[in-house]
């Protein structure tokens, strides 16, 4: 079979249509403006005076604890993500080199598929589905 069935999931070749560029380019030109607004509103501000030697203390206080705020929210953050990563990592490569579809080591899926057969008076006829040419939302 040459082609993906829309159930199978996966790669689906696509194409965007005029609506779906225009939306892109708007967001890509959004975004541009975005980073160049940050660029100046940065610039304005550190182009400021400093302040006195208080507001200096006080500024690097804050910022001496932020530091170590954020520090410590990435140290927890890892405890949690890098260990998860590592479990879905191996356990998705174990179920995709044992069986091609890991629903079908489910036990309800078992019983939905059996079901299914006891239901069914003549098996079901699978044909192939034509690609998806374009998922526009607009016309």
């Amino acid at each position: 079979m040459t082609s993906l069935l829309a159930a199978e999931g996966g790669y689906q070749s696509f194409t965007l249509g005029t609506a779906e560029w225009m939306w892109l380019c708007v967001a890509a030109g959004v975004a541009i403006l975005a980073l160049i607004l940050g660029y100046i509103l940065m610039r304005g501000v550190l182009a400021q005076d400093a302040g006195t030697q208080e507001m200096q203390d006080i500024a690097g206080a804050i910022q001496e604890g932020a530091s170590a705020y954020l520090k410590r929210q990435f140290r927890t953050i890892g405890m949690i993500v890098v260990p998860l990563a590592v479990v879905v990592f191996v356990t998705s490569t174990a179920i995709r080199k044992e069986i091609d579809n890991p629903l079908t080591g489910l036990s309800a899926f078992k019983a939905f598929q059996a079901g299914l057969k006891e239901r069914c008076v003549e098996p079901p006829v699978f044909t192939e589905l034509s690609p998806v040419d374009s998922y526009s939302a607009v016309g």
